[in-house]
Protein backbone atom coordinates (compact mmCIF):
# COMPACT_ATOMS: atom_id res chain seq x y z
CA UNK A 1 0.00 0.00 0.00
CA UNK A 2 1.03 3.28 -0.05
CA UNK A 3 3.10 5.47 3.19
CA UNK A 4 0.10 7.13 5.61
CA UNK A 5 0.39 10.87 4.57
CA UNK A 6 3.62 12.59 6.47
CA UNK A 7 4.63 9.43 7.76
CA UNK A 8 8.16 9.47 8.98
CA UNK A 9 10.08 6.13 8.15
CA UNK A 10 11.79 4.36 10.45
CA UNK A 11 15.53 3.64 10.77
CA UNK A 12 15.32 -0.12 9.89
CA UNK A 13 12.97 0.99 7.09
CA UNK A 14 14.96 3.41 5.58
CA UNK A 15 15.85 2.77 1.43
CA UNK A 16 19.20 4.01 -0.35
CA UNK A 17 17.92 7.79 -1.97
CA UNK A 18 17.47 6.16 -5.74
CA UNK A 19 14.71 4.29 -4.40
CA UNK A 20 13.10 6.30 -1.86
CA UNK A 21 9.66 7.83 -2.93
CA UNK A 22 8.84 11.32 -3.02
CA UNK A 23 7.05 12.98 -0.07
CA UNK A 24 3.10 12.35 -0.10
CA UNK A 25 0.85 15.38 0.46
CA UNK A 26 -2.78 14.69 2.15
CA UNK A 27 -4.67 15.01 -0.61
CA UNK A 28 -3.21 13.14 -3.47
CA UNK A 29 -2.55 10.32 -0.74
CA UNK A 30 -6.48 10.51 -0.03
CA UNK A 31 -7.16 11.06 -3.69
CA UNK A 32 -5.00 7.60 -5.19
CA UNK A 33 -6.63 5.95 -2.07
CA UNK A 34 -9.94 6.55 -3.38
CA UNK A 35 -9.12 5.06 -6.75
CA UNK A 36 -7.64 1.86 -6.19
CA UNK A 37 -8.94 -0.90 -7.86
CA UNK A 38 -11.15 -3.23 -6.29
CA UNK A 39 -9.70 -5.96 -4.60
CA UNK A 40 -9.03 -9.56 -6.56
CA UNK A 41 -10.88 -12.49 -4.59
CA UNK A 42 -8.08 -14.57 -3.69
CA UNK A 43 -6.65 -17.88 -4.81
CA UNK A 44 -8.31 -20.59 -5.19
CA UNK A 45 -6.11 -23.32 -2.92
CA UNK A 46 -4.17 -26.15 -4.73
CA UNK A 47 -6.38 -29.30 -3.69
CA UNK A 48 -9.02 -27.53 -5.80
CA UNK A 49 -7.54 -27.61 -9.00
CA UNK A 50 -7.11 -30.46 -11.33
CA UNK A 51 -3.87 -31.99 -13.25
CA UNK A 52 -5.44 -30.04 -16.78
CA UNK A 53 -5.71 -26.49 -14.38
CA UNK A 54 -9.30 -26.54 -14.14
CA UNK A 55 -10.87 -25.84 -10.80
CA UNK A 56 -13.75 -27.34 -8.92
CA UNK A 57 -15.96 -24.66 -9.48
CA UNK A 58 -15.92 -24.41 -12.81
CA UNK A 59 -19.16 -24.18 -14.48
CA UNK A 60 -19.50 -27.26 -16.25
CA UNK A 61 -20.76 -26.85 -20.06
CA UNK A 62 -23.56 -28.91 -21.60
CA UNK A 63 -21.35 -31.73 -23.12
CA UNK A 64 -20.18 -32.44 -19.66
CA UNK A 65 -24.04 -32.38 -18.62
CA UNK A 66 -24.79 -34.63 -21.31
CA UNK A 67 -21.99 -37.21 -21.10
CA UNK A 68 -22.44 -37.36 -17.61
CA UNK A 69 -26.21 -38.11 -17.43
CA UNK A 70 -25.56 -40.64 -20.13
CA UNK A 71 -23.27 -42.37 -17.80
CA UNK A 72 -25.58 -42.62 -15.49
CA UNK A 73 -27.76 -43.82 -17.04
CA UNK A 74 -25.87 -46.92 -17.71
CA UNK A 75 -27.67 -49.86 -15.69
CA UNK A 76 -25.60 -51.15 -12.82
CA UNK A 77 -22.22 -49.12 -13.77
CA UNK A 78 -24.09 -45.82 -14.39
CA UNK A 79 -25.09 -45.80 -10.70
CA UNK A 80 -22.22 -46.60 -9.40
CA UNK A 81 -20.38 -43.62 -10.72
CA UNK A 82 -23.77 -41.60 -10.02
CA UNK A 83 -22.83 -42.59 -6.11
CA UNK A 84 -19.11 -42.60 -6.35
CA UNK A 85 -19.85 -38.71 -7.82
CA UNK A 86 -22.11 -37.30 -5.56
CA UNK A 87 -20.05 -38.78 -2.46
CA UNK A 88 -16.38 -37.48 -4.14
CA UNK A 89 -14.98 -34.27 -2.49
CA UNK A 90 -12.51 -33.49 -5.01
CA UNK A 91 -15.41 -34.41 -8.63
CA UNK A 92 -16.38 -30.94 -10.31
CA UNK A 93 -19.20 -29.32 -7.62
CA UNK A 94 -21.57 -29.22 -10.29
CA UNK A 95 -21.29 -33.08 -11.55
CA UNK A 96 -21.35 -33.13 -7.70
CA UNK A 97 -24.71 -32.16 -7.22
CA UNK A 98 -26.09 -33.22 -10.64
CA UNK A 99 -25.36 -36.65 -8.82
CA UNK A 100 -27.13 -36.00 -5.82
CA UNK A 101 -30.16 -34.43 -7.58
CA UNK A 102 -30.47 -38.07 -9.88
CA UNK A 103 -29.65 -40.24 -6.63
CA UNK A 104 -32.92 -38.74 -4.86
CA UNK A 105 -34.94 -39.06 -8.20
CA UNK A 106 -33.70 -42.58 -8.51
CA UNK A 107 -34.83 -43.32 -5.08
CA UNK A 108 -38.05 -41.66 -5.25
CA UNK A 109 -38.72 -43.16 -8.49
CA UNK A 110 -38.06 -46.82 -6.60
CA UNK A 111 -40.39 -45.86 -3.70
CA UNK A 112 -43.15 -44.59 -6.40
CA UNK A 113 -43.01 -47.90 -7.82
CA UNK A 114 -43.27 -50.12 -4.67
CA UNK A 115 -45.98 -48.07 -3.93
CA UNK A 116 -47.82 -48.28 -6.94
CA UNK A 117 -46.99 -52.12 -6.64
CA UNK A 118 -48.69 -52.78 -3.26
CA UNK A 119 -51.60 -50.28 -4.02
CA UNK A 120 -52.67 -52.53 -7.24
CA UNK A 121 -50.64 -55.85 -6.14
CA UNK A 122 -53.40 -58.35 -7.41
CA UNK A 123 -54.12 -56.50 -10.16
CA UNK A 124 -50.73 -56.60 -11.40
CA UNK A 125 -50.55 -60.34 -10.58
CA UNK A 126 -54.04 -61.02 -12.26
CA UNK A 127 -52.90 -59.20 -15.69
CA UNK A 128 -49.17 -60.91 -15.68
CA UNK A 129 -50.98 -64.45 -14.86
CA UNK A 130 -53.27 -63.77 -18.32
CA UNK A 131 -49.92 -61.87 -20.39
CA UNK A 132 -48.56 -65.69 -19.69
CA UNK A 133 -51.30 -67.88 -20.94
CA UNK A 134 -52.00 -65.91 -23.90
CA UNK A 135 -47.97 -65.79 -24.57
CA UNK A 136 -48.33 -69.64 -24.27
CA UNK A 137 -51.74 -70.04 -26.72
CA UNK A 138 -49.80 -68.00 -28.89
CA UNK A 139 -46.70 -70.51 -29.01
CA UNK A 140 -48.43 -73.41 -29.37
CA UNK A 141 -50.71 -72.37 -32.20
Amino acid sequence: GYPAPNATPMESETAPEEHREAPVEAESYNRRRAFQPAAVAPEMPHEDTYSSGRHRYDVMRTRNFIGTLILMSVPVLGWIYCIACALSSTVNKNKRNLARAYLILMAAAALLCVVVYLAFESEIKTLWAKFWEYLSRQMLS
